[in-house]
This record gives C-alpha cells, structure tokens and sequence, in this order.
C-alpha cells in the first residue's frame, strides 16, 4: 500500500480527503481547486483564500505542506512563512485565517498493518520462551517493553495516551469504540477505526524499534480492536 494522506475534516459531514504520493493537491473555496474548502468545511468561509494551501509528497521527507494564502495557515497553532515547505506528520491540526472553526486534521498512513485474526481472544497468550512483556510501570511512570525502558521522547502524546490505556486493559480485547473514549480527549471529534488503526500502527514500530518483535505484544482482532497479549 502506498503513503496517503488523509485530510479529516471534524465540524463536517465530509469524507475524508486523500492525497497520495504522485499528485500536488491545492485546497481553497475555488471550485477548482483539488479540495473545495467550501464543501469540506461547509460555509461561506470569506476569510478563506482562493487557493489557500498546497500539499505535495517528496520522497524521503514526506508530505510537505506551503501556505499560498492572503489570511494563513497555521500547523499546530504554528503560522507557517508564505511559501516556506512545512512537513506534516500524523496527528498535525491545520488551522485556516486564525479561525478555531477551519480546523483539518491530518492523518498519514504510512505502509500497511500487520493483522491477524484472534478466533477467541481470551484464550490467545504468547508462547512462554518470547520473554519479556510489556507493560506501563506505575512507580516510575516508564513503559518497559522486554525489560527495556521506552524512552518517554520516543512517543508523542497520543501514543503515550494509546499506550497506558492498552496497557491498563492488558489481556482484554479494547474495542475501536473503547479506545475513542478512553483515548481521544477532543469531544467535537471522534477518531474512526482507520485513524485509530494508524496511530496503532505508529506505536507498534517504535516499540519494534525498542525490541525487535516486541510490536507482536500489541495485537490486531480483525473488525473489533486491539489487545495486549500477556503471558
């Protein structure tokens, strides 16, 4: 599967936006722009520009964002210079003119996620010679995966967020409902189950990173949620 972007729009009724690889997407309230502002955020959106901002994908980089607009753009409560390329990472909130109603949330979903399917989850448990674990040590407030402590700038916010709530449930199957609440703070947004199957993903290659296989600790029940194995 090749990297997309997914461009969210939460105060709206609109489908997701995806931007891919191969093609520069302007967004504005142009009818001819690639991303009609003005349908995606539902409104009249004067302080939005005609062409407001551009996405486009450079290899080993990622996806860039530049602000071509009269009013700003900001990434992160970040005003980005006119012009000036910005990398967008998963989980950035673009805002649109100063205006806390223009909000985009970006989602990238970077290469596929490893499933499997778990016939009864309560019987499933890792093979006593993996070693390790995982598991959120609450004196010390460190995650411990294998015996090796997760690095507290290894994880943004919401992974942290992700990771002690899966951890909390260890050895219950966490539903996509489940982890919304118990996760996603913002009450004008909900995550659906692609943007939390993403940051899944995101969290399960950093702790491969940590200790190689360690990412199997976290599994995937096909159509349901996610669950932390233990032994």
């Amino acid at each position: 599967m090749p990297t997309t972007l997914f461009l969210n729009f939460p105060q709206s009724n609109q489908p997701a936006y995806q931007v891919t690889p191969e093609k520069e997407v302007i967004a504005g309230r142009a009818p001819t722009c690639d991303v009609d502002l003005v349908q995606c955020l539902q409104g009249n959106l004067p302080a939005v520009s005609r062409e407001h901002f551009k996405i486009f994908h450079r290899k080993d980089e990622g996806f860039i964002i530049v602000d071509i607009s009269y009013n700003g753009t900001q990434v992160n409560e970040d005003f980005l210079t006119k012009g000036r390329p910005r990398i967008l990472r998963d989980g950035d909130v673009i805002k649109l003119a100063k205006d806390d109603k223009l909000i985009i949330r970006v989602a990238i979903d970077e290469d596929p996620e490893i499933t499997v399917t778990i016939d009864d989850p309560d019987e499933f448990f890792l093979p006593s010679d993996a070693g390790g674990g995982l598991y959120f040590d609450e004196a010390t407030s460190q995650f411990i995966v294998d015996g090796k402590p997760v690095p507290h700038e290894h994880l943004t916010r919401l992974e942290v967020s992700l990771l002690k709530y899966l951890c909390n449930n260890a050895g219950k199957l966490c539903s996509f409902d489940d982890i919304a609440l118990g996760v996603w703070s913002d009450p004008g947004w909900s995550p659906g189950n692609n943007t939390i199957s993403r940051a899944v993903g995101n969290l399960r290659k950093k702790l491969d990173q940590i200790s190689p296989g360690s990412e199997n600790y976290v599994q995937n029940i096909r159509g349901q949620g996610y669950i932390i194995v233990i032994n």
